[in-house]
């Protein structure tokens, strides 16, 4: 009988601009739906890839098999940070999946909306983006 592991790693990278819980869009200066990292977690989303990197040199371990991903443009950045720049192996390549429920929640405050369809498949062009995420921002859950 063959024994079969697997494992779940989750990314969380919390550092967008202005992220806060308000239910406004922003200021003057910024916009804070669907913020995007702000530079400290661009820093720590390439320390994730470099952590990596060291992990398959020096433990060798395998390359996920799969890699999964919110549709909100901080989670789609620490991604492509993250697991971008990587040697991985031709069989296992870094091509996520969009999923729209893949998040901590859906609600009315800014942090939770994320932006169009047509803007993830523009911006992330090698991402795969699940058909059930819609075009528009699924209506609120309260």
């Amino acid at each position: 009988m063959e024994l079969l592991l697997q494992r779940l790693v989750l990314l969380y990278n919390f550092y967008a601009y202005q992220l806060t819980s308000l239910e406004i869009d922003g200021n003057a200066s910024s916009h804070w739906n669907d913020a995007p990292l702000d530079q400290t977690g661009i820093n720590q989303a390439i320390e994730n890839g470099q952590l990596w990197t060291r992990l398959f040199e020096q433990q060798g371990i395998e390359a996920p098999q799969s890699y999964y991903t919110s549709p909100l443009t901080r989670c789609l950045q620490t991604a492509n940070y993250t697991y971008g720049g990587l040697s991985l192996p031709s069989y296992y390549p870094f091509v996520p999946t969009v999923k729209e429920f893949f998040r901590e929640s859906i609600s009315i405050h800014t942090c939770d909306r994320r932006s169009n369809r047509t803007y993830i498949a523009e911006t992330f062009p090698t991402y795969i983006i699940d058909p059930l995420l819609s075009e528009y921002v699924v209506p609120r859950m309260l």
